[in-house]
């Protein structure tokens, strides 16, 4: 027996030029961009508190067997340090906004964190290469799930205000 959902339940959304209205339980919702991209920059802020952490995590499990034994901490304060790095050169990219230059900004984010990875490490350029390729790639993939979380979280803001 298929059950469907009680008529007064249903969702129903409505797309404009203004933004997105919902309409849940017989209470309208109406998503503003503007408002909409507000919160969801300061969800970021909030996320990225959480996803250094993480950060430090995956340099931890990809150093765990370093002859140079470090503590979690000291990976902490180097994923600080990268972070660090990588939003001041993206604020100099927000700022003067240039695709040539942002490429170049790009290309120099990628070099730092190797050197800074290799000098902090002390692994051969091969290790490094391989090791910063599987960060990249698993920094990505958290990133990715962080940012559909921050998301839901901040439509979820919306639902809950109504």
């Amino acid at each position: 027996e298929i059950i469907s959902p009680p008529t007064d339940a249903i969702i129903d959304t409505t797309n404009n030029e203004t933004g997105l209205t919902f309409k849940v339980n017989n209470k309208t919702i109406k998503i503003e961009p503007q408002e909409f991209f507000n919160i969801f920059v300061n969800n970021i802020a909030r996320m990225m508190f959480f996803l250094l952490p993480l950060a430090a995590l995956l340099l931890k499990m990809l150093y765990i067997r370093n002859k140079n034994k470090k503590l979690y901490i000291e990976h902490l304060i180097f994923a600080l340090h990268i972070h660090t790095f990588i939003f001041l050169i993206l604020i100099i990219g927000l700022i003067f906004n240039y695709p040539i230059l942002n490429c170049i900004l790009l290309l120099i984010i990628i070099v730092y964190i190797f050197m800074a990875i290799r000098m902090v490490y002390k692994q051969s350029k091969w290790k490094t290469f391989i090791k910063l390729f599987l960060l990249f790639i698993s920094y990505t993939f958290v990133l990715m799930l962080f940012l559909l979380i921050t998301t839901l979280i901040t439509i979820l803001t919306f639902f809950i205000s109504a």
